[in-house]
């Protein structure tokens, strides 16, 4: 039985999106599709495009806020990400990934306060979540090298 499986390949999966916007243009989802697909390829850009049509369609899906932040954050737009990770936990408070993503934008931008706050949340909507906890140890030690003045941390 296996041998008769086909699996789809991403730029299959690609048109298939691609057929149901065009079929659909207001589907939310189809566009989320397609913009995970985009993100696998790193075409970070025609990505954010298929989130910023989604959003259009229906603006209150904190998870295409927030994976669109995960493109702004592979594209080191630490702002755009802090914006997005915000509307996201405007939508659903308790999103510990946002949080945690949030709080390591803050840490890019050198707030290390509002970075460890971040992850001190994200750690506890989420105590499983290792990233945070690696991320606020990270805020936690440049915040002592700030405070002792020590460098190369």
């Amino acid at each position: 039985m296996m041998n008769n499986m086909k699996f789809k390949s991403n730029e299959d999966i690609i048109t298939d999106c691609t057929e149901t916007i065009r079929l659909n243009p207001n589907d939310a989802d189809a566009y989320c599709g397609r913009a995970f697909m985009y993100a696998v390829f790193g075409d970070y850009d025609k990505a954010i495009a298929d989130y910023n049509e989604a959003l259009r369609i229906d603006g209150n899906l904190e998870m295409v806020y927030y994976n669109r932040g995960q493109m702004y954050t592979e594209k080191e737009d630490w702002d755009r990400a802090i914006t997005d990770y915000t509307q996201a936990l405007r939508i659903e408070p308790h999103f510990a990934k946002a949080y945690c993503y949030r709080g390591r934008a803050y840490y890019e931008k050198k707030d290390i306060e509002q970075a460890i706050a971040d992850l001190t949340k994200a750690i506890q909507y989420g105590p499983k979540l290792i990233e945070a906890y690696f991320y606020r140890g990270r805020a936690y030690g440049e915040k002592k090298r700030l405070r002792t003045g020590v460098s190369g941390l």
